[in-house]
């Protein structure tokens, strides 16, 4: 069942797509294709109002969070996507994003952006400190509900100031253990 309806247009779209192979002993154990959402969404007319277009999905993000069952450190894919983007590279406060960081993340953890790798809590905490710092009043909103493939899942979302259109868009992939965030991949997305 889909979060939202767009009336039929008729015209075609084109979306770039990334494919995600994932390798064990020099092998494929996995292949994965993600579409670029954000350039979809653009192309349907929905990234011009998109608080309005966003309703139908933040309600069934907030249902799934409801409903997830979770235990003290082990937390569901989506759970732990959206904490991500809201208690980690979205808190301001430094005491809240640090606790957010050792509740989700596992010791050995790994972010990869497209400026660099950075390994462990305290190089996370570091980051998401010094992203948050350069823009404190942005918030991030998932365009999308969360989605979840084996050990791994992915949230595309965009992010700006409350009430304007969004600065820049992404999308954020992870690799859970043990109910906890190994790594995160963050790959930015172009608007249409």
């Amino acid at each position: 069942m889909g979060l939202a309806t767009l009336p039929a247009t008729g015209k075609t779209f084109h979306i770039p797509c990334i494919d995600v192979f994932h390798l064990e002993d020099g092998k494929v154990s996995a292949f994965d294709c993600h579409y670029a959402g954000t350039i979809l969404l653009g192309q349907l007319g929905v990234l011009g109002n998109l608080e309005a277009s966003l309703k139908e999905v933040k309600a069934h993000s907030k249902h799934v969070s409801q409903c997830a069952e979770e235990t003290a450190m082990s937390y569901s894919i989506s759970t732990l996507l959206t904490r991500n983007l809201d208690d980690v590279f979205g808190e301001n406060d430094p005491a809240r994003r640090r606790a957010a960081i050792d509740e989700i993340f596992t010791e050995d953890c790994v972010f990869y952006e497209p400026r660099g790798v950075y390994r462990g809590r305290d190089e996370i905490d570091r980051v998401a400190g010094a992203i948050k710092a350069t823009h404190p009043d942005f918030r991030y909103q998932p365009i999308a509900a969360p989605e979840e493939l084996g050990n791994g899942g992915r949230v595309r979302w965009v992010s700006g100031r409350p009430g304007e259109a969004p600065a820049y868009a992404g999308t954020d992939f992870i690799i859970a253990r043990d109910g906890r965030i190994a790594a995160v991949y963050l790959f930015f997305d172009q608007f249409p």
